[in-house]
C-alpha cells in the first residue's frame, strides 16, 4: 500500500514569470529563496523531465543567473558541477534567470507572440532541500494563463516540488486560445489550443474528451483520480506529432493537416487517450525506481515496457470502447503492432524489459542502427500487453483480461491522493497481478517474453475473442531490398538498413543518398515503382553517394514480406463474441465489415 506522504515544510519557495521580452524567445524567473532555508543554497536545473528519458541539460537555456539579497545586493555565485550553482550564504535571496526558449517540443519551451509553452523542469531552478516545501508560481501581466495546478487568486500552487515539475503552463500571446471544457463525475476537463488556425472541431473534440475519461474510469472500476485535467496543444513544426503526460495535464502536438481528415482525427484521439491513460498509469501507478525521482541522473527501469507498452495497447483499446475508433482500426492497429515486431531484427537481441532499462541510451537517442540493435518498448510492450490480455481471458473466460490485471495492480499501488506516490511496483509485483487475474501462473511468459527475447505464441491466442492471424502477401507487393528511406526534394535518403536483409549483406548503410538501381534513377516517392521492374532473387546495381563518393553495389533482391491480417474466425461460437465484447464493447464484426 502507498505511504503518507510528506507534509510541507518551511515557507514556500516563490517563482515569479516575466514574459516582456517573449518576441525575442527570452523569459526571465525570480525564485524566491525564503529567509529560513541555511546555507550554503544550491540552486540546480534539471537535466531531464519525468516521462521522456533523455538527459536534456535545461541549463543549456539558462543565459545569464543573479543572485541578491533583501537589500539589493549582489551575492556571489560559483559553479558547482554543469547544471548547479552554490550560495555561500542563506535566504532570503532572489536568484533571477534569464532563458532562451525557442524550442518547439513537447518537453521544452517555446516562446514567441502567439504563444508562451513552459515545461516546469525546464523553466524552475530547484533550491536544493526543499522538495517538499509548497511552490507557487505567478505571472507577470495580465495575459492568460492555462496550467494543471490549482490557482489561489492568480497563483499556482504545487504543494512540493515533484508537483510542479510534473506540471506546464500555456501564456496566451496576441490572440486568446480556442478552450474546450467538460465535466465528467465532477472532474473538470480542459483542451486548449495553442497553434495557429481553429484547431480541432470544439464538440468533436469535447465529445472525445468525455468517452475517454469514461472508458478510463471504468478501466479502473472507479473514480477518476483526478479533481481537473488539462490538455495543452500546439501545431507541430511538421507533420509529426506526440505527447508528454503530467500528472494532471499533458502537452501535445498535432500537425495541422492531420485534423482535416477522418484519420487524421482517429489518430489524435488516440493520442489524447494515450497521454489520458498515464492518468493512472505512470503518475499514480508508478515503477518503484521512479518514485520521487532525482532530477539530475538517469533513473532505469525494467518497467518502461508496463508504464508505456501498456498504456500504447490501451490507447487503442480505449479509443474503441470510447466509440472514437471501430473495432476494424483496432484490429489494424494491432496487425501493424505485431508486423512491426516480427520485422525488427534488434528485437531478437534485445528483450523488452533490457530495452526499458536502457531508454536513457538507446530509445531516445535512436540512430540508422537502433532497429538493428535494440527493442521498442512501446511497440513491443504493447503486443505484450495485448498477449497477456488475450492470456488471462483463455484461463478465465468470464474474466476482462488484463483490466483485471492492472485493476489488481491500481488496487495495490494506485496512489489517488493528492501528493505524488510514495511506493511503487516491482516486476514481480507485475508477474503476480497477471496470474491472479489469470487464476494460474504465467511467470513463464515473462520468463520467455519479456525478460526472454521469443516472440509471443500470438496466433495460438487470438482465438479466444473470435480472431484468427493470417500472413498475407499483398498482390503487388515488390521485391525486397531490406531499407528503410525518406524523400525529399532533392532525391532519396537510405535511413536504415536492416540487419541481414538484402541491402545489409550487399553493403549499404544508413546515410547513403540513393541514386539508381541498375541505371535507372530512382525518383523521390518512387522506390517501389523501381524495384517493382525486378522479381526476388534478381542481382540488381545499387548506385549510392556515401558522402562525398560514388559507389555501386550488387545487392540480391528477397521475397516481399508477408503482411499480418487479423479477420473474425468463419463460424464464431457464442463464447468468442462475449469475449470479442468484453474486449472492445462492440459486437464481433463479420469478414466483410
Amino acid at each position: 500500500m502507498t505511504g503518507s506522504p510528506p507534509a510541507s515544510t518551511g515557507r514556500p519557495v516563490h517563482h515569479h514569470v516575466d514574459l516582456s521580452a517573449r518576441a525575442q524567445h527570452l523569459v526571465t524567473v525570480t525564485t524566491r529563496v525564503p529567509e529560513d532555508v541555511g546555507g550554503p543554497v544550491r540552486l540546480v536545473m534539471p537535466t531531464w523531465t519525468p516521462g521522456s528519458y533523455v538527459m536534456r541539460d535545461y541549463v543549456h537555456h539558462v543565459q545569464r543567473l543573479t543572485v541578491v539579497d533583501d537589500a539589493g545586493t549582489e551575492v556571489a555565485t560559483r559553479p558547482d558541477g554543469h547544471t548547479a550553482w552554490v550560495v555561500e550564504r542563506g535566504g532570503p535571496l532572489s536568484v533571477t534567470i534569464e532563458l532562451y526558449a525557442n524550442e518547439p517540443t513537447v518537453r521544452t519551451n517555446h516562446v514567441d507572440d502567439d504563444h508562451a509553452l513552459l515545461v516546469a523542469p525546464a523553466t524552475f531552478p530547484v533550491v536544493e532541500g526543499c522538495r517538499d516545501r509548497e511552490h507557487r508560481v505567478t505571472f507577470a501581466g495580465d495575459s492568460q494563463v492555462h496550467g494543471m495546478l490549482p490557482v489561489d487568486e492568480g497563483t499556482h500552487v504545487a504543494a512540493d516540488l515533484d508537483l510542479l515539475v510534473d506540471s506546464a503552463f500555456e501564456v496566451e500571446g496576441t490572440t486568446p486560445f480556442p478552450t474546450v471544457r467538460r465535466d465528467v463525475d465532477g472532474v473538470s476537463h480542459t483542451f486548449v489550443w495553442t497553434g495557429p488556425g481553429p484547431g480541432p472541431d470544439p464538440d468533436e473534440t469535447g465529445d472525445a474528451m468525455v468517452a475517454i475519461a469514461r472508458a478510463l474510469r471504468d478501466l479502473l472500476g472507479g473514480p477518476l483520480p483526478t479533481s481537473a485535467y488539462t490538455y495543452l496543444c500546439t501545431a507541430s513544426p511538421d507533420r509529426r506529432g506526440g505527447g508528454l503526460e503530467h500528472r494532471d495535464g499533458s502537452v501535445l502536438q498535432a500537425a495541422v493537416d492531420l485534423l482535416g481528415t477522418a484519420d487524421g482525427r482517429a489518430r489524435f484521439w488516440s493520442l489524447l487517450a494515450h497521454e489520458y491513460a498515464h492518468l493512472a498509469n505512470v503518475k499514480r501507478l508508478v515503477p518503484v525506481e521512479l518514485v520521487r525521482p532525482s532530477l539530475t541522473a538517469h533513473v532505469h527501469t525494467p518497467s518502461l515496457w508496463v508504464a508505456e507498452g501498456w498504456t500504447s495497447y490501451y490507447e487503442g483499446v480505449l479509443s474503441t470502447r470510447a466509440g472514437l475508433w471501430e473495432p476494424s482500426r483496432l484490429l489494424h492497429d494491432l496487425d501493424q503492432r505485431v508486423d512491426r515486431a516480427r520485422h525488427r531484427p534488434g528485437a531478437r537481441l534485445q528483450s523488452v524489459a533490457d530495452a526499458s532499462w536502457t531508454a536513457w541510451t538507446k530509445a531516445y537517442v535512436a540512430d540508422e542502427n537502433s532497429a538493428n540493435a535494440g527493442n521498442d518498448y512501446y511497440g513491443h510492450g504493447g503486443l505484450l500487453a495485448w498477449c497477456l490480455d488475450l492470456l488471462v481471458r483463455r484461463h478465465r473466460p468470464d474474466s476482462d483480461g488484463l483490466d483485471d490485471a492492472f485493476r489488481l495492480l491500481w488496487a495495490t499501488f494506485g496512489d489517488t491522493s493528492s501528493r505524488p506516490p510514495t511506493t511503487g511496483y516491482t516486476p514481480e509485483d507485475v508477474v503476480d497481478a497477471v496470474s491472479e487475474a489469470a487464476g494460474v501462473d504465467l511467470s513463464w511468459f515473462f520468463d520467455d517474453h519479456v525478460t526472454g527475447t521469443e516472440f509471443p505464441p500470438l496466433e495460438d491466442l487470438v482465438d479466444v475473442v473470435g480472431l484468427v492471424s493470417e500472413e498475407t502477401v499483398d498482390d503487388d507487393a515488390v521485391a525486397r531490398l531490406g531499407i528503410a528511406v525518406s524523400d525529399d526534394d532533392h532525391g532519396v535518403t537510405i535511413d536504415a538498413v536492416e540487419r541481414d536483409g538484402p541491402a545489409w549483406q550487399g553493403g549499404l548503410t544508413g546515410g547513403d543518398r540513393l541514386l539508381a538501381i541498375d541505371g535507372l534513377r530512382v525518383r523521390p516517392r518512387r522506390l517501389d515503382r523501381a524495384l517493382g521492374i525486378h522479381e526476388p532473387g534478381d542481382d540488381v546495381e545499387v548506385t549510392v553517394f556515401r558522402g562525398p563518393r560514388l559507389r555501386t553495389h550488387r545487392v540480391r533482391l528477397a521475397e516481399p514480406r508477408g503482411r499480418t491480417r487479423l479477420r473474425p474466425v468463419d463460424e464464431a461460437s457464442d463464447a468468442q463474441r462475449a469475449a470479442f465484447h468484453r474486449w472492445t464493447g462492440h459486437d464481433l464484426p463479420t469478414d466483410d465489415d
